[in-house]
């Protein structure tokens, strides 16, 4: 892959399967279960931990050393919602 095919590929927006609104991240849940995590600013503002990684992604001062906490709880919460 070419460096600017790359960089279009990332510039393009992926809409969350829920509500149709842009995503600030998408990841495959832990192996094996299947599931597919959404980070969605309009959907997921109500819960906890995305919120605080939401407000994380949005500050333009954030502090990278937490962001495996913020990720990790993300997570959690992401699968308990998942049963």
């Amino acid at each position: 892959m070419h460096p600017a095919e790359q960089d279009s590929q990332e510039e393009t927006a992926r809409s969350g399967s829920r509500c149709g609104g842009e995503l600030l991240l998408h990841w495959h849940g832990p192996l094996m279960t299947g599931v597919w995590m959404e980070l969605c600013p309009a959907y997921d503002a109500h819960r906890p931990a995305a919120r605080a990684f939401i407000q994380w992604h949005r500050d333009a001062d954030h502090e990278p050393k937490i962001l495996p906490k913020l990720f990790a709880d993300w997570e959690t919460e992401t699968m308990r919602a998942h049963g």
